[in-house]
């Protein structure tokens, strides 16, 4: 059983085809087949994904509730932030505390970075990332497996999105945000052509962001 949109030839395989909608978001299309089994399966908002609670990683900053999370780095295709853009982000945030996590080469890993950024790359196992995930205040991440985890146990989420299209893609709950063709928005409320559009996050762009969040952790007061 598989999606009438399966890729490089896999319906070919089939016994049998579920329909779907292409332009659907993948949550939702993958969500068609346990329903095409009779299985009960909720809708829109009601959607939950249960993550373990993880565990605190060694070198995790002692500041509950401050902290920023930032997963800068992808295996994706121009997904990622370059060096430029990462600093010019990490200093809008000054002066909120930083923590940068997820896997990355050795030079990333081993880069030095201002005192209220702790760099944790290459250093978390996935129960801790999940854990970090969770813990933070808000959590910037470009397009990735880490950007839907977050979006999973965090609602002040704020996915990256260079190429790829949010509304099939972004970070599923409604609460979270992205980044799509220069502006931060619900990923609902961007326009088909705004989707469509490829724009690399230069340091100008990366600086917004920073300066965005920080604009939201001064209005919270410290509260999700």
């Amino acid at each position: 059983m598989g999606l009438s949109d399966a890729r490089e030839g896999a319906g070919w395989f089939h016994d049998e085809t579920v329909r779907v909608d292409a332009g659907a978001h993948a949550v939702d299309r993958y969500l068609e087949v346990p329903r095409a089994l009779g299985l009960p399966v909720p809708a829109g908002a009601e959607v939950e994904f249960p993550l373990a609670a993880g565990s605190r990683p060694q070198g995790w900053p002692d500041l509950a509730g401050e902290v920023v999370v930032v997963h800068p780095y992808s295996r994706g295709e121009g997904k990622s932030l370059g060096g430029a853009e990462l600093a010019a982000l990490l200093a809008a945030l000054d002066p909120a505390p930083v923590v940068l996590v997820g896997a990355a080469g050795s030079e990333q890993a081993a880069a030095s970075w201002p005192g209220r950024v702790t760099n944790l790359i290459n250093r978390t196992s996935l129960a801790e990332l999940i854990w970090c995930l969770r813990e933070a205040r808000w959590v910037v991440s470009v397009d990735s497996g880490p950007m839907h985890m977050a979006a999973a146990v965090n609602p002040n989420t704020l996915g990256l999105h260079t190429w790829t299209d949010p509304r099939k893609v972004g970070p599923y709950p409604p609460q979270a945000r992205v980044w799509k063709a220069g502006r931060i928005c619900h990923r609902h409320e961007l326009s088909p052509h705004e989707c469509l559009e490829t724009r690399r996050i230069d340091t100008a762009a990366a600086a917004e962001v920073g300066r965005w969040v920080r604009g939201q952790l001064a209005a919270s007061g410290g509260q999700r």
